[in-house]
């Protein structure tokens, strides 16, 4: 909600101070925003849940990659190991 637009433009006619800017408690309890119920708000934090849950796996996963590419790469570039081709 802060990074509306609209709170923004609100906030800057409120301030006042020459030196430091002082905001006046009704420019931020009187600010209408819409906001969801209760029950749907849990709606999205279950699904979300799921969905960061998922994040967090595929970033570990990721990160598994990415060493075992980092340790084998200079292995078989250099000849340490060798995979065995198959020509028909």
């Amino acid at each position: 909600m802060l990074q509306l637009r609209e709170y923004k433009h609100r906030t800057r006619g409120f301030a006042t101070g020459t030196t430091v800017l002082a905001l006046p408690q009704d420019a931020v309890l009187d600010f209408k925003f819409a906001a969801p119920d209760g029950k749907l708000l849990e709606n999205f934090c279950e699904i979300i849940t799921i969905f960061m849950g998922k994040i967090d796996q595929n970033n570990i996963q990721n990160k598994t990659l990415s060493n075992l590419r980092d340790t084998l790469l200079p292995k078989l570039m250099s000849g340490q190991i060798r995979i065995p081709v198959e020509v028909d």
